[in-house]
């Protein structure tokens, strides 16, 4: 069995459309690719896995974990799942 690693991102909830300068866009796009501090759940409703044959099988393991992100931190790690695949 091989380990698999997601990078999961979250989405930002307002739109810019309008900069004023280069720095202000910079901090737009960073904040798009950051959570503030706080708990979150992450959900994992369903996966697909494609076979040496080029079938597709889907899964739903609908798994919650639960995660913190702590403040001043540049990155973090939010635990491991173990999802058995028959």
């Amino acid at each position: 069995m091989q380990k698999v690693n997601y990078l999961v991102l979250a989405k930002n909830s307002h739109l810019q459309t309008t900069f004023g300068t280069a720095g202000v866009y910079a901090a737009y796009l960073n904040s798009l690719l950051s959570l503030k501090p706080g708990e979150y759940a992450c959900f994992i409703e369903s996966f697909q896995v494609v076979l040496n044959d080029q079938t597709r099988k889907t899964y739903y393991p609908n798994v919650y974990k639960i995660f913190k992100i702590e403040e001043n931190s540049r990155s973090a790690f939010a635990g491991e799942f173990e999802i058995k695949i028959y």
